[in-house]
């Protein structure tokens, strides 16, 4: 558990990360992404309990093209500034990402993905933190 003091990124002080444990596969796949340069919505209910309040992601890119990239942030944001900016900039080159990603009450995260061509997207969730309550 966190203790008890400031900490950055908006994390409450009574706070818990969890490491996922036996993750095999993918959360999520290509098909689970449309990329069209437009923020899209992530549901990952399925993948993180009630209370989290951050998701620790693992992102593989495997772009056929240069200049493929994802963006990131809180379904809750209405700034559209991303949050996470993930690239991979080389045709033909696999680049992995890691990053810890706020999500909403209902733990759904927004994406945007551009269109240059990719033959993969794998997200992982690794881990999340969880709000406490006393």
């Amino acid at each position: 558990m966190w203790s008890s003091g400031i900490k950055g990124g908006g994390i409450a002080s009574a706070s818990l990360y969890v490491k996922r444990a036996g993750v095999v596969d993918y959360d999520r796949s290509i098909g689970d992404f449309t990329r069209d340069d437009t923020w899209r919505e992530l549901d990952l209910s399925d993948v993180v309990p009630a209370g989290t309040q951050l998701i620790h992601c693992t992102l593989m890119l495997y772009p056929q093209a240069d200049s493929f990239k994802m963006m990131w942030r809180s379904a809750d944001d209405t700034t559209g500034h991303p949050i996470v900016a993930t690239y991979a900039d080389y045709q033909d080159k696999e680049r992995r990402h890691e990053f810890m990603l706020p999500c909403n009450a209902d733990r759904v995260v927004d994406y945007q993905g551009n269109t240059v061509a990719i033959n993969t997207v794998n997200l992982t969730v690794i881990g999340y933190v969880l709000r406490v309550t006393a």
